[in-house]
């Protein structure tokens, strides 16, 4: 798949999403400006939405809340006899590490991200109303913008080396959903602003955006087997989400979607469980310093000794020849 056929698919859902705004423009989904959606998630006018505390406490909840799920997953392993490896212990404190050190610096990205949506929101070609169709519209279109967002951290060398943080663990489970890079936040909100720009909301956005980091949370287990029915009605899935973390030749590039799938089918990277993942990343074990997990990656894209998973697979295959 070429950067070039990447772009004309980018340029085609983007065109799809103005086309729903209009359709949405249009229609009469009227509503109270304060919707059930703003006033349920306790939103208020001006920026507090990107103040750090409902978002962040949307997305983990508290420590304490996360541990209890984090044991409850090894218990649960231990009692099923589950995977042996499912869990690096300086993996998972590595992965803490860089969870509080984005927790430190969460008032202020959160306020960048708000703010930036805002900031081009009165350019807005359309003015969408409040309501649940809309909002539902604007999730499941907000999921094809995170799909693509995943996509090329996977496919421009740049933003996989940020991304590269994320997948750097040679295990897969719920701790793993911490580790994230920093400037993650700060390039994510740019595959929104084309949609605010069309007229979707910005407090929209985040709170679609929010609850599908909530979701993303669960499917970074090994504990919970298939879920056939979810996946049908196209739902992500942990063991749809254990592919997209396999190094395994048949994982690489697939299953990018955050809560919903439908993405990874419309654009040909859907792919099932199909035997035994290898976690982690082809070019093995980086580190268990946090700060050399966030920042190596950068430094050896800089230096030009970095590649994507495709690539390097390829270059190991070839010599292996």
């Amino acid at each position: 798949m070429t950067m070039r056929h990447s772009a004309r698919q980018i340029l085609l859902f983007y065109a799809g999403c103005a086309i729903a705004a209009v359709l949405l423009a249009l229609g009469e989904f009227q509503g109270v400006r304060r919707s059930f959606i703003m006033s349920g998630a306790g939103y208020t006018d001006g920026p507090a939405m990107g103040t750090g505390g409902y978002i962040d406490n949307l997305k983990f909840g508290a420590v304490a809340v996360v541990l209890l799920f984090i044991f409850l997953e090894y218990a649960v392993l231990r009692l099923k006899g589950g995977p042996r490896v499912a869990y690096d212990w300086k993996d998972s404190a590595a992965s803490f590490g860089i969870y509080l050190f984005n927790g430190l610096l969460a008032p202020l990205t959160l306020i960048y991200q708000f703010g930036l949506l805002k900031l081009v929101e009165p350019y807005a070609l359309l003015e969408i109303n409040d309501g649940l169709i809309p909002f539902l519209a604007t999730f499941v279109l907000a999921e094809g913008a995170y799909y693509w967002y995943h996509r090329l951290s996977h496919e421009i060398p740049l933003l996989w080396a940020i991304h590269h943080t994320h997948h750097s663990a040679r295990t897969l489970n719920l701790s793993i959903a911490f580790r994230l890079h920093t400037l993650g936040r700060i390039v994510s909100p740019l595959a929104y602003v084309p949609m605010v720009l069309v007229g979707f909301k910005p407090e929209y956005l985040l709170v679609a955006l929010a609850l599908s980091l909530v979701f993303q949370f669960f499917i970074h287990t090994q504990a919970i087997g298939t879920m056939g029915p979810l996946e049908r009605i196209g739902f992500n899935t942990p063991s749809i989400h254990r592919v997209h973390h396999g190094s395994n030749p048949w994982c690489i590039d697939r299953n990018y979607g955050g809560t919903l799938i439908v993405w990874d089918v419309i654009f040909g990277t859907f792919q099932r469980e199909i035997g035994p993942i290898t976690f982690g990343v082809t070019t093995g074990h980086y580190s268990y310093n946090p700060v050399k997990i966030m920042l190596g990656p950068l430094r050896d894209w800089w230096r030009g000794d970095f590649a994507r998973e495709r690539d390097y697979a390829r270059h190991r295959e070839a010599k292996s020849q």
